[in-house]
Parts: structure tokens; C-alpha cells; sequence
């Protein structure tokens, strides 16, 4: 960062205009985020992106950054992720009643500063906002209308802001926000609206985020994906994008899953030996994966 504050302002302008993306359809925006507002820390939930600098030494950085560019969208938003990120470090991740009453409280005090901050910014003027507002409902007293409505006006606003869709499909489990038979038909919804080329990415993305939820014998039998779907999903967003190491990974799960022998192959070729911990958690998963593909 190094109180380089015009160039980062510059920087994230950029990739608001362009709607610069990744391969794989990622906004590189969202990325320049989590990059910025990570903190030290293994339970804080900075989207894979690990440092060594604390929150501490950060907050100096941005609360200066605040100071001379008091108007700088990108410094209330790292300011915020900084804040959530600190909230998820102090609470951890595990199961509210494996958390106490001094992790509960610096969790909600910290996201209540963040709310507090992204008051001043309109969320049509970036659409990283809306992730902050879900991630700040999602621990609200009440939280689902709120979140209907974030969904609703954001979609609206970004169609093609395929982390909604995937944040959405999530809140729609029955172990979160949702009802018996919700994020099954959420899914099939997805193909009607936003409907098309987005709806069809849309669908890859949620498979992304439900593959690591559920067993390959559980996916395509209780969440409401089918694998045909999947498949001709991946292939709009290959074309559309093209596809990074993670998307091939995740790609080859879900062919697994879907027993589809000739894409898991496919997926292995572009792979290589580039394994990526985030779908398989250590190598021999990945290796045995590989040998049960090649031995049919």
C-alpha cells in the first residue's frame, strides 16, 4: 500500500469503468479488495489472500488514506473489509455454540463499524458494496428480508456480478436462511433470470460454491444442480471468460461428481501436476482423483 493512495484510487476507478475481469469471470475489482483488506491472521477470512500484516499496522495505512482522500470509495471499502475480517479472526469459524461471549462481541461490534462506514457510499457507485451489506445482514436480528432485498437491488444494478448469485445460493440452504426445497428452485430460476449467457455463468458460479458443501454422491441428487447444466454452464463461462487452474479444478470435482469421464480428462489435461489446495485440501485427494479418472 505505502500511502500510494492516488494510484490505488486510480487502480480501483479502472476496474470500475472496464469491469476488468480475470479469467474465469472474476471482477478484478473484488480481488483488489480482498488483497487490500486482508489481515494477518489463519481464521480471518480474507478469500485466500494471506499476509503477515496485521490489522493493526494496516488500519494506520487506511485511516490515513481516509483522512486525505475523505471521499475515496476504495478506502471505505478496505477500511470495511478490514473490519469484517477482524470480526470473522475474533469469532472463528466454527458453530455459535462454540463461540463466546467475547468472540460474539467483537464479531458484531466490528461489522457495526463497518455498517457504520459504508453509510456514506452509495452502492450503485461500486458494486463490491453489496457483498459488505450481505456479509453485515447475514449476522443481523431478522436477517432475510434484508437479504432479499440486497439480492434484489443488486442484481438489478450488476446482472453479471456472478459472487451474488454463488452468495445467494448459499443463504438458501436450510442450515442458513432457507426453506425445504428454496435453493433448488433458486438454481433452476437462475436459467430464466437473469436467464442467457448470465444465467448460465450464474449457474457455473453456484456449482463453485456448492461443490465444497456436499459430497459428490450428494450434489447433483439434493441441491438441484444437474451435471448436463453444469456442464454446458462451464462451457459458456470458457467461452465467455476462458477458465483459471481453480476452475479446472473445481471443473474436474464436478465431473467426478457427474461421472463424466471424457470432461474429468479433459479438466486433468489442463491441470497438469497445478493441484489447488482450495478444492482438495492435500495432494493424495487430488492424486487419488486422478488415478480413478485414468483407470476408466
Amino acid at each position: 500500500m505505502a500511502k500510494r493512495f492516488i494510484e490505488l484510487d486510480a487502480m480501483a476507478d479502472n476496474f470500475r469503468k472496464s469491469d476488468a475481469r480475470f479469467p474465469g469471470g472474476d471482477q478484478k475489482l473484488r480481488h483488489f479488495y480482498y488483497g487490500l483488506g486482508s489481515i494477518e491472521g489463519e481464521t480471518c477470512g480474507c478469500g485466500g489472500y494471506e499476509t503477515l500484516v496485521s490489522f493493526e499496522q494496516k488500519e494506520l495505512l487506511v485511516r490515513e488514506w481516509l483522512v486525505k482522500k475523505p471521499q475515496s470509495i476504495a478506502a471505505h471499502i478496505v477500511m470495511a473489509k478490514m473490519l469484517i475480517n477482524y470480526a470473522w479472526r475474533a469469532r472463528g469459524h466454527g458453530y455459535a455454540n462454540t463461540v463466546t461471549y467475547n468472540q460474539e462481541k467483537i464479531y458484531k461490534d466490528k461489522l457495526t463499524q463497518a455498517g457504520i462506514l459504508m453509510k456514506s457510499l452509495n452502492p450503485k457507485d461500486d458494486p463490491q458494496i453489496y457483498g459488505i451489506y450481505t456479509t453485515i445482514a447475514r449476522a443481523s436480528s431478522n436477517p432475510r428480508p434484508k437479504l432479499d432485498s440486497i439480492y434484489a437491488e443488486v442484481t438489478k444494478q450488476y446482472p453479471s456480478l456472478f459472487i451474488s448469485y454463488s452468495n445467494r445460493a448459499d443463504i438458501l440452504q436450510e442450515k442458513w436462511f432457507g426453506q425445504p426445497g428454496e435453493l433448488s428452485a433458486y438454481i433452476q430460476s437462475l436459467l430464466s433470470s437473469p436467464g442467457g449467457e448470465n444465467g448460465k455463468i450464474a449457474y457455473s458460479y453456484v456449482a463453485d460454491r456448492l461443490i465444497g458443501q456436499y459430497s459428490w454422491q450428494e450434489l447433483y441428487t439434493v441441491t438441484g444442480l444437474t451435471w448436463p447444466l453444469v456442464k454446458e454452464a462451464y462451457a459458456t463461462r470458457e467461452k465467455k471468460y476462458g477458465m483459471n487452474n481453480n476452475n479446472w479444478n473445481i471443473l474436474l470435482s464436478l465431473a467426478v461428481a457427474g461421472r463424466d469421464i471424457p470432461v474429468a480428462k479433459m479438466a486433468i489435461q489442463h491441470i497438469g501436476d497445478d493441484w489447488d489446495s482450495d478444492v482438495w485440501r492435500e495432494k493424495k485427494y487430488f492424486t487419488q482423483t486422478v488415478a480413478w479418472v485414468k483407470s476408466h
